[in-house]
């Protein structure tokens, strides 16, 4: 009800259960759900004078991209410690054009797979045995990580992660800076 009302005030009428995917997208969030909302009507050239009908392609066409940027060389770089290759990889995806969000989100991604594979080492399962499902290029930098990274630290950089990508959504964010500030921070942490 509450994506639909935000829609109408925009001018958009939300076919065949988007509201319910927007708000699953936006993780309930009210305002990151506005902000989604209106890029959806500038995208369609809503507005309530003249309403027009949003559908899952209009949302899917102002997502990212179908082809996905390779993350991983910043993920390792962030997760490593390595803040020189974190600052390559930061220049050359942002020069791609690559968003904020969508790199806090990819190191995100990584960080909970570790926070999930410590639980499993806490367990008893040897580090190799876990990280042998895994692409071979990405076996050796999460084995690294995983032994660098404690559940404790891995939790208190998933929160800041979720923190950083709220406060970019936000009205009056510094935007990229503040993905970029974010992980220096943790680079820098991960190379203590």
């Amino acid at each position: 009800q509450i994506a639909s009302g935000l829609a109408r005030e925009q001018g958009l009428r939300l076919g065949s259960n988007l509201d319910q995917r927007l708000v699953a997208l936006c993780g309930g969030d009210r305002a990151v759900l506005a902000r989604e909302i209106e890029k959806l009507a500038l995208y369609l050239d809503a507005s309530p004078a003249h309403p027009k009908e949003a559908g899952v392609d209009d949302l899917e066409a102002i997502g990212a991209a179908n082809e996905e940027p390779d993350l991983s060389g910043l993920t390792d770089a962030v997760l490593s410690g390595r803040t020189d290759a974190m600052a390559d990889h930061l220049a050359a995806l942002t020069a791609e054009g690559v968003d904020g969000i969508a790199l806090l989100r990819a190191v995100n991604k990584r960080v909970h797979m570790l926070i999930k594979l410590r639980a499993e080492m806490a367990g008893g399962k040897a580090v190799e045995a876990l990280v042998a499902p895994l692409f071979w290029k990405e076996r050796a930098p999460v084995t690294a990580q995983l032994r660098r990274w404690t559940p404790e630290r891995l939790t208190i950089v998933a929160a800041r992660l979720l923190s950083a990508e709220r406060g970019i959504k936000s009205t009056r964010s510094v935007g990229p800076l503040l993905a970029d500030a974010e992980l220096t921070l943790i680079a820098r942490a991960a190379r203590r």
